[in-house]
């Protein structure tokens, strides 16, 4: 991995260190959590998309059938609200048949579980094949269900998930974790600080964001930027950006370590 600035990405890391410290507990626990598992194929008697459907129209659904049929724990995903529940379609193999991926949020566990199916026919009969390839959990995922998108290389696929991993008065931060979605299964390849903010009072406040710029199956090209905000003077009234600066990290692919 080359990184253009060391000092840009210590920033980060300091602006979430007393944060991570006094969640020390919840790092623990995450680090005995079953984070991402593979799973025999297993047909299924509906389709994912059913499951949203009856959501639609009951807004509260209990699928505990479901993770049985998957031999799942439900990890408290019993009863599903409509709104906690997403569905995306992605294509992952070279048949056109349709994948799909669902997203589970809890408010009450805060856990997040992303869900990939692959159909096995296509038709437009409710008979459709489906079959359970894979999953992850997320642990810790406070407020709102995680925000993801699904990125296809030319012979590689990922998972993006921007997960909440720094939270407390004044401060928060994400995350990007990529999950190569490869044989069944979501690999853990890439995690780097992607979003978060520092609010000090009377210091100077600090926001921080990064966006991908370029990606291959060889290299990631990330762009991070942060704002210092803030009163110029002790007379001022206006807050206002006092200062930017932006960088530049490129991941490189280890292919014996199978991560970038």
């Amino acid at each position: 991995m080359k990184v253009i600035s060391i000092i840009f990405l210590a920033i980060f890391i300091t602006a979430c260190s007393a944060n991570k410290a006094a969640d020390a507990s919840n790092l623990d626990n995450a680090l005995s959590f079953p984070r991402y598992q593979k799973q025999e194929n297993i047909e299924l008697p509906y389709s994912p998309f059913e499951i949203k459907e009856l959501l639609t129209k009951n807004d509260k659904l209990d699928i505990s059938e479901f993770w049985n049929n998957l031999k799942l724990d439900s990890n408290g995903f019993d009863i599903v609200i409509n709104e906690n529940l997403e569905v995306t379609s992605v294509s992952l193999n070279k048949d056109k048949l349709e994948d799909v991926i669902l997203r589970f949020w809890s408010p009450l566990t805060e856990n997040a579980r992303f869900v990939l199916f692959n159909r096995q026919a296509q038709s437009n009969s409710p008979q459709d094949q489906w079959k359970f390839i894979g999953y992850v959990d997320i642990q810790n995922q406070k407020y709102n269900a995680p925000d993801y998108r699904v990125i296809n290389g030319k012979n590689k696929t990922w998972l993006i998930v921007k997960e909440l991993t720094g939270r407390g008065t004044g401060v928060s931060s994400y995350d990007d974790y990529w999950y190569e979605i490869k044989e069944g299964k979501f690999e853990s390849t890439l995690n780097y600080v992607s979003k978060g903010h520092d609010f000090n009072n009377n210091v100077w406040d600090r926001k921080f964001r990064a966006n991908i710029l370029n990606y291959s199956e060889k290299e990631i090209e990330v762009g991070f930027e942060v704002d210092w905000n803030g009163y110029m003077n002790d007379n001022s009234s206006e807050y206002e950006i006092v200062f930017s600066q932006k960088k530049k990290a490129f991941y490189e692919w280890d292919t014996g370590k199978r991560q970038f």
